[in-house]
């Protein structure tokens, strides 16, 4: 689970505090630009956290509503996460100022009471108010992990398709849109440059599925840097061709996330049926960086590897 923290600088107390009691919890990834190293491009490092967290913490202040950087580079796509992708929005108030009265924020339900601000309360009284956030944090973390990222997708009968990219036979039957390697030891396929695509040739429709994968990409970054924002990769998979128009599954790959499509399940051709059946997850892809993927037929999961 993705946690970003947006504070001001002169509310870095707060912050310290806050990081002490989220510390202890597993399976987390807290981000604050506390993280960002000197020299670096911080605007993209804080981007990049922004995009697919699950929980954002505000420490609210006079400063924190005052700074343009936060008002117009933090909050808009935290507010827009919040309204399509259901990110949580936890607001802790930590000395007076004009939060009830902004028409964006106030809607979100502060941990502390507005009108009893960090600044106001005993040192006790404080250390309750993060140990609520953190408590807030720890249950959905547990959540998420017993109850995996549900995506919509046609109706499925009562049979199950199993299929491994990594195995050597299928490998060998797949359509390879793209350049793609297979390291048979290590039982992992690498795909180069963007619009690369595998394609299995197994036909089992709208039978559920699961689909595994150990896949890495090369070869995007340059892409990237002539001003192409997504790789566009995938596997295409779960052809069905009874009828005119094929119907298949697309898990695609931007670089940024990876979410699930179908396609011709409405009877038309790729270029005008085709439908996102999810919002996606969070997924950064880095050259050189090993995932291993799963796709079991509505929830999907992935593990990077060294």
């Amino acid at each position: 689970m993705r946690v970003f923290i947006s504070y001001s600088h002169r509310d870095k107390d707060w912050l310290s505090r806050l990081q002490v009691h989220l510390k202890p919890i597993a399976k987390v990834e807290v981000w604050d630009d506390s993280q960002i190293k000197p020299g670096s491009k911080w605007r993209q490092q804080i981007a990049d956290a922004l995009d697919g967290s699950d929980v954002a913490i505000l420490i609210i202040s006079a400063d924190f509503l005052a700074s343009g950087f936060i008002v117009t580079n933090e909050l808009p796509p935290l507010l827009r996460s919040a309204d399509k992708a259901g990110t949580l929005i936890l607001p802790v108030i930590a000395s007076p100022c004009l939060f009830s009265y902004h028409p964006e924020l106030s809607q979100f339900q502060a941990v502390n009471d507005p009108s009893k601000p960090l600044i106001s309360l005993s040192p006790g009284d404080q250390e309750t108010v993060f140990r609520s956030v953190a408590e807030t944090i720890y249950k959905l973390s547990i959540k998420l992990r017993k109850k995996p990222k549900a995506i919509d997708s046609p109706s499925i009968s009562t049979e199950i398709k199993i299929e491994s990219f990594t195995d050597l036979h299928t490998w060998t039957r797949l359509i390879k849109v793209g350049d793609w390697v297979y390291a048979q030891e290590a039982r992992r396929i690498i795909g180069e440059g963007i619009h690369s695509y595998l394609m299995s040739r197994d036909e089992y429709g709208t039978t559920p599925f699961l689909l595994k994968a150990k896949v890495a990409f090369s070869g995007f970054n340059q892409h990237i840097q002539r001003g192409v924002e997504e790789i566009n990769a995938g596997f295409v998979f779960g052809w069905n061709s009874d009828s005119e128009n094929p119907k298949y599954y697309n898990i695609l790959i931007t670089g940024k996330r990876i979410l699930l499509e179908s396609i011709g399940f409405n009877g038309g051709d790729a270029f005008r049926d085709f439908q996102h059946l999810n919002e996606g997850v969070y997924l950064k892809i880095n050259e050189n960086q090993t995932y291993e993927l799963n796709f079991r037929s509505r929830v999907f999961s992935y593990n990077q590897l060294k």
